[in-house]
Parts: structure tokens; sequence; C-alpha cells
């Protein structure tokens, strides 16, 4: 058993860069499965709802062990079967809304998944009514729908942002590119980002940045890579990956990092299984994940870890890493800090950086699994942390934001 001691830092000159990789993983634990949603909350990784190969819908829900690389067949959500839906997580919360029930059917329904007591609770609907194959992220307490399709075929781009304290809706501005549907998202900070996609006649490869403060569009580097939409994509850190998709030329299993920092696009390892889309990818941790899909031919149920080239030290690779997670992030005033995978000891303790790797405060965290981390001290911006054993394996990095 490893003692836990928790540094907040962010020690670039620690971390060395060894090369990125691929792990197979258990296969899914459902059906084949093409344009399913998928979210994680702690060490768990969700995936639901889609078409299986029978070309019948779904409305289950699997969860995924990082510890234990195990799914079990969560309570499935209460609605009627879908495909084409999207999912986010907030905290302990994960949401699956909107998708097709039917070929060219919509359904604008919005359902919340209480991790803890493994149920599920209807929140408001989505207001502009039927939508399927649109886009989802969440940042902090708010969770966001952009792009789809509406009735008939007619691709959109406008975005809604749903807070979770009030359970309502609230259209933000629209979207600064082409309508699309099949896009990617995900989100690093108080930023959103959403790029690929197709409006019916055209794929794209154009990246962009909503910043959720000043409710504003930026377009970001374009994705050096053949245009395609369905791909898969996910944020660790300051970084956002997309791999996979497809085009009127083929499917793909390429593989892309973005970083936030220099807006600039690096290819990585390639993605290990058949080329593919509609699969779902998340991150847990300092890991990432893509899965499921289809290639038209074939539909998948293959399930694989990404452990990119950022989270290796030069004592050991991080592996069965502590699993850290800050809620709010961004916070004004506190937020809680939530430590699973690992048992920490009495000498374990908080220390918390600025940008310069200059210690600001320490906390003690005992034997807790949960710290609460006040602004005390901290003035607005990014500090950064990583989970460290007594054996100076690094099993944990992250950050947080205080705003």
């Amino acid at each position: 058993m490893k003692k836990a001691i928790l540094i907040f830092t962010l020690f670039a000159s620690s971390i060395i860069s060894k090369g990125d990789g691929w792990t197979q993983k258990a296969d899914f634990g459902g059906l084949t499965r093409e344009a399913a949603v998928g979210f994680s909350i702690g060490d768990i990784g969700y995936i639901g709802t889609g078409r299986n190969a029978n070309n019948a819908y779904e409305n289950d829900l699997w969860g995924w062990n990082q510890s234990t690389n195990t799914w079990t067949q969560m309570a499935s959500l209460p609605a009627t079967p879908r495909w084409g839906a999207i999912g986010f997580s907030i905290g302990k919360k994960g949401y699956i809304g909107t998708g097709a029930i039917a070929y060219a059917v919509g359904i604008e329904d919005f359902w919340e998944y209480d991790q803890p007591n493994n149920s599920w609770t209807q929140r408001a609907n989505f207001p502009p009514g039927t939508r399927w194959s649109a886009t989802g992220f969440s940042i902090g307490e708010k969770g966001y729908i952009c792009f789809g399709i509406i009735p008939f075929q007619t691709a959109a781009q406008d975005l809604w942002e749903w807070d979770r304290l009030t359970d309502t809706w609230t259209q933000k501005a629209n979207f600064g590119g082409n309508p699309r549907w099949d896009a990617v998202a995900f989100s690093i900070g108080t930023k959103g980002y959403v790029g690929m996609g197709y409006d019916g006649n055209s794929n794209f490869n154009d990246f962009w940045e909503w910043d959720q403060t000043s409710d504003t569009w930026t377009q970001k580097a374009t994705l050096p890579a053949v245009v395609r939409r369905s791909p898969a994509a996910f944020s660790i850190g300051s970084k956002g990956y997309v791999g996979t998709g497809l085009n009127s030329s083929g499917s793909y299993n390429d593989f892309w990092e973005w970083n936030q920092l220099t807006n600039t696009w690096t290819q990585k390892a390639q993605f290990p299984g058949s080329v593919r889309f509609w699969d779902v990818g998340f991150s847990i941790g300092g890991r990432g994940y893509i899965g499921t899909g289809s290639n038209y031919s074939i539909d998948f149920q293959d399930y694989y870890e990404y452990n990119p080239d950022s989270i290796t030290t030069g004592m050991n690779e991080i592996r069965n890493a502590a699993n850290t997670s800050i809620y709010p992030n961004p916070f004004c005033n506190q937020a809680t800090l939530t430590i699973a995978g690992v048992e920490t000891h009495c000498n374990a303790s908080l220390q918390i950086y600025d940008l310069s790797c200059k210690i600001l405060k320490t906390i003690i965290v005992g034997d807790r699994k949960e710290i609460t981390i006040n602004r005390e001290g901290l003035s607005n911006g990014m500090y950064f942390y990583k989970l460290v054993s007594d054996d100076n394996s690094v099993l944990s990095i992250g950050k947080m934001i205080v705003e």
C-alpha cells in the first residue's frame, strides 16, 4: 500500500516526455455500439444509449471502473431508447439528452444521472425542441448543447447553456462558423472547444473556442489533417485530443493533440483500433479513453486507454494512478478536492503552488478523502497539482482555476 502526498504544482522540470501510447482495456460491457454517449465521474467512465449492430436503439448505461478494468451495467435511462444523443458530467452527476428515437425523428428531453444513488431524474427539456447529432460539454456548474440536426435535416449553429442550480436553459451567442452536426467538443478551464463536423454537404476541420466569461467565439488553429465528422475527443489538463472520424473518402484512426497554451496541433500515436467514427471519448484523471463506434460494415465494442507523454516522470510512469478531482472548478470562494484509488496517511499534505512553482499554502490531508480548499491567499488564476507517493511515483496531476 502506497502512502500518498498530494502536491499542487506545475513542476515542468520534473516531467520528462517519454512518448505517448495506447493500451487496450476490457471490451465495452454492452452490445456493439455506434453513436453512443460517454462521460466520466471520478474514476468511473460511462457509455450508454446509441444503436447496436442489430440496428436497434438502446437506453442502457454501463460504467467502467478504472481501478479494476471491469464494466458494470447501471440503471438504464428511463426514457425512449435513442441514438445520437449528447452526454457530459458535472460533479457527481452525468447528463444525457436529445437524440433520435427513430429515423429522422428527434427528441428534446434531458436527464440527470445520480452516481451515488444509481438513479435518474428528468430535468428541463431542451428549449429549441427536437435535436439529434448535437454536441455537448460542461464548464463548472453549467452544461452546454450546440449544433445538431433539426427537422428536417437542417444543420444548427446555436449554443444553449443549462444551469444545474436552477434547471434553466439560456441561449448564448451563435457559433461563429458554419452550422453543422456530428462535431466534437471538450472544455479546458472556462473555455469550450468545438470543431470538425458536417453540414449535409461538406465536412470540416476548423476548430473554435467559446469563452464562457465573454460569451464570444474565436477561431483557433485548424486541424492539420483531413476534414471529418463524427470523431472522438477529450481533454487532459491544458491539452485537447481529437482522433478517428470519417469523410467521403473513408474512415480514419489518426490522433491529434491541441495545446491550449500555444494554439498548435501535434500528431500523436495512432489510435490502435480499426478505423471508425461515431465512437465515444472521455478522460479520467490523466488518461484518455476511446471506444465503440462503427465503420459502416462493423460496429465495435473495443475500448482503449491513451497515456499522453505529459504525465510521465523521471522516476516512474504513472500506473494505477489515484484519481483526484476538484469541484467546482473554476471556483470563486472554495472548492472540494476528492481523492480516490489510493489510501492517504497521516503524513499526507496538500501544497498549492503558483505558476512559478512557489509554494503558496500547505494543508494537512491526513486520511481524508475530501479536502476543502479556500481561496484565501490565492488571486484569480491557474494553479497546478500532482499526487506523489512516498517512493516519489507521480500518481496524479492536474490544475485548478480561481476566478
